[in-house]
């Protein structure tokens, strides 16, 4: 079990605090760099509400009519907008609502476990060059220690200053040892969880960027998570889930036969 002083220090990697009074502040991807535009079409910036606040959390699609993201980000007047790079070409043509919230019922706050969520779209989404689905694994796969993974996300670019270029950010990490991370962040990293980011680096997701995939050869593998103050990240293992996956998702099957609406491809 994690000290008292890692609890405090591990906190799951949600997206800032937008305060009415203060204007908007967008926190982005560390040690990363601006993606270039629209070349990560599946990506979903996902806004809702608590407490009076609104927070922004990434995810991405996985069928015309799912998104997928960490379990934490779930909240009230849930909003997902989908074919953006810069956070001011929201708008209400790209802004879409949920129909249905499916966090994993076994979801747990202290401990990271099970942190996924579909959200069901309220209609499928009209596919363009600029919003495309991300393929998923057919099965439990493990990928190697040292593979060059991808993330990005609307998060926080610096750790220490809440300032953001308001715009897609990404950067590489490379798939580390689960072990590795658990002696690094002092708590206990299971078999459902992927780490990425080597220690002594900057490139990490952050604040903002949970929710976001991690993306190793073209495939969402993980999703963001949790993490420390500095690399590695740890991110929920998408095929360890994929039964779960399934059965959501056929209770809302497509009415085509197309195979953009296919979740799960090799």
């Amino acid at each position: 079990m994690a000290s008292e002083r890692s609890l405090r220090v591990l906190i799951p990697l949600l997206c800032f605090i937008l305060d009415v009074h203060t204007g908007s502040l967008n926190y982005q991807i560390i040690g990363g760099h601006e993606a270039v535009p629209h070349s990560k079409p599946w990506m979903a910036y996902i806004s809702y509400t608590n407490h009076g606040m609104t927070y922004i959390c990434g995810g991405f699609l996985v069928r015309k009519d799912f998104v997928m993201t960490a379990a934490h980000c779930g909240g009230s007047n849930i909003k997902v907008s989908l074919g953006l790079h810069a956070v001011k070409e929201k708008n209400d043509k790209n802004t879409f609502s949920v129909l249905n919230i499916y966090r994993h019922p076994n979801y747990n706050s202290e401990t990271h476990e099970n942190d996924i969520m579909l959200l069901q779209m309220n209609d499928e989404i009209l596919l363009n060059e600029n919003i495309k689905v991300i393929a998923l694994h057919k099965k439990n796969k493990k990928v190697p220690v040292g593979t060059e993974c991808n993330v990005a996300g609307w998060g926080k670019t610096n750790r220490y200053l809440n300032v953001s270029s308001q715009v897609l950010m990404e950067v590489n990490v490379t798939i580390v040892r689960n072990k590795e991370c658990q002696n690094i962040l002092d708590m206990p990293i299971d078999s459902s969880m992927i780490c990425a980011g080597q220690s002594g680096t900057k490139g990490d997701a952050a604040q903002g960027d949970s929710g976001s995939p991690l993306v190793c050869e073209g495939v969402a593998t993980g999703i963001v998570s949790f993490g420390n103050e500095k690399p590695p990240g740890v991110y929920t293992l998408i095929s360890s889930f994929l039964p779960w996956i399934r059965k959501i998702m056929s209770f809302s099957k497509p009415t085509m036969k197309d195979k953009t609406y296919r979740p799960l491809t090799s």
